[in-house]
């Protein structure tokens, strides 16, 4: 089993995908880390805690990608990065402060810098349990 919180797990996982498929044209990425607190509680999380959230949540797509780049920039069409997220990183909710705060980075940093030979694509589930002014409009913390 590999950690999408570990550099070497997750080397490992695209070089065994490209040992045993023989090339790489997409990674999806769906790994994710929360703990279920109160959510404006900063202190709910411990330190371990925070750095699990962020090693996942964050981290772990950057030394993804890093290690699928020159595959992608290799292959004549290039190759997809796809990541999941959830509807945490939309406004101030989520199971956890830490979640909202990776989840929003996870959303909004990769459109801030394209990548030559790769396309990198977020999506975030529809809530539609939720009325939309909620889904637009959190509640205040």
């Amino acid at each position: 089993m590999q950690d999408q919180g570990i550099l070497a797990d997750c080397e490992n996982t695209v070089q065994s995908s490209i040992d045993g498929l023989g090339g790489l044209d997409i990674i999806v990425s769906n790994a994710g880390w929360t703990k279920f607190t109160e959510f404006g509680d900063l202190d709910a999380l411990s330190e371990e805690e925070w750095d699990k959230c962020f090693a996942v949540n964050c981290k772990g797509n950057l030394h993804l990608l890093r290690k699928a780049l020159p595959t992608f920039n290799a292959n004549p069409e290039g190759g997809v990065f796809l990541m999941t997220s959830s509807i945490a990183g939309i406004g101030p909710q989520g199971s956890t402060m830490g979640r909202y705060i990776s989840q929003f980075f996870y959303l909004t940093s990769p459109r801030r810098r394209p990548l030559p030979g790769s396309r990198v694509v977020r999506t975030c589930p529809s809530s539609e349990h939720l009325p939309k002014e909620e889904m637009l409009m959190p509640k205040p913390i």
